[in-house]
């Protein structure tokens, strides 16, 4: 009988904020905290990166990380611009801290399986600004099928 191995994360967090909110959330993975830089060596033994931002700055920091593997970023500031940014770098998810313990487990157990974990808002902002509209719905016509229509309209 062949054991599974289980899968890990490892969540570059200087303060630990961010690594006792995901320890709240009991993601089903062994959690690996660092508090500075991740070693080569130390990427190849985790499924997922997880980023603690605590300030605009922190971004030059990780933006070679994001490039190198699966990594979502948790953040305390709260600000809808970086979550834009998160997803203009690659980044594999953003998720902000204040959410509940339930949807932070929820977005880190999808990012495991293969699917970037950013909230509908940021997505649908995305789209809007790939279409060329505002975010109040925009006043030009879109030349969309009407079931597209509808996936818009509900993201």
């Amino acid at each position: 009988m062949a054991l599974e191995r289980r899968q890990s994360i490892l969540v570059w967090d200087e303060s630990g904020r961010v690594f006792g909110a995901l320890r709240r959330s009991a993601v089903p993975a062994s959690l690996w905290r660092v508090s500075g830089k991740p070693q080569n060596g130390d990427l190849e033994q985790v499924d997922l990166a997880v980023v603690a931002l605590y300030r605009s700055s922190d971004w030059k920091k990780f933006a070679a990380l994001v490039r190198r593997t699966r990594t979502v970023i948790v953040s305390t500031t709260s600000d809808r611009r970086d979550a834009a940014r998160a997803l203009a770098s690659g980044a594999f998810g953003y998720v902000d801290l204040g959410v509940s313990s339930r949807a932070m487990r929820r977005a880190l157990v999808s990012a495991l399986r293969g699917e970037p974990a950013y909230s509908r808002a940021v997505l649908g902002d995305r789209i809007r600004a790939r279409l060329g509209t505002a975010t109040s719905g925009g006043a030009r016509r879109l030349e969309l099928t009407p079931r597209q229509r509808e996936v818009v309209a509900l993201i």
